[in-house]
């Protein structure tokens, strides 16, 4: 690889992979300077079929943003949202269909945020689910928190100091 600084040739001083990306930090033979590269498996054309039937490519980073907005504002690490989206990526790349529905993804989504964080839970449900009303939303609610396997897990967001 060139490199940026100078376009003479660099030699690659380590690699890290992590499921689909390997991250590759060069050192240039003439300047001295470090860089990297990263290069992410790319999904084939799969395409996203939406609630109107229309189709899309899949595109990773909407996904990203959705999980995003879900999880705004509550203590989830970044490398969380990272590993969701990376299983997700890595099961439709995995998966030998070429069209996935959108209530596919978000099944995926929610089966991973209901074991993360039970407000990002519902905060993605009450947006990508199909909810028709207010009891069905209020049912799925009361089903959360009668599981006592749920009441543990869920985060606080002060510490006891503050309360």
């Amino acid at each position: 690889m060139s490199c940026p600084f100078c376009n003479n040739k660099s030699k690659i001083i380590a690699i890290e992979k992590k499921e689909t990306t390997t991250y590759r930090m060069h050192k240039c033979i003439s300047c001295n300077k470090k860089f990297n590269s990263v290069e992410k498996l790319l999904l084939r054309n799969t395409m996203v079929i939406k609630r109107d039937n229309r189709r899309e490519k899949f595109e990773e980073k909407k996904l990203l943003n959705s999980l995003s907005i879900a999880t705004s504002k509550r203590p989830i690490p970044t490398n969380s949202l990272n590993a969701i989206l990376e299983d997700i990526t890595q099961t439709i790349n995995d998966s030998d269909i070429n069209e996935v529905s959108t209530k596919i993804i978000s099944k995926m989504v929610i089966s991973h945020l209901s074991r993360l964080d039970l407000i990002s839970y519902v905060r993605y449900a009450s947006t990508y689910q199909d909810f028709i009303s207010i009891d069905q939303m209020s049912h799925e609610l009361q089903e959360l928190s009668s599981n006592p396997a749920n009441n543990h897990q869920q985060q606080k967001l002060f510490n006891e100091q503050y309360i």
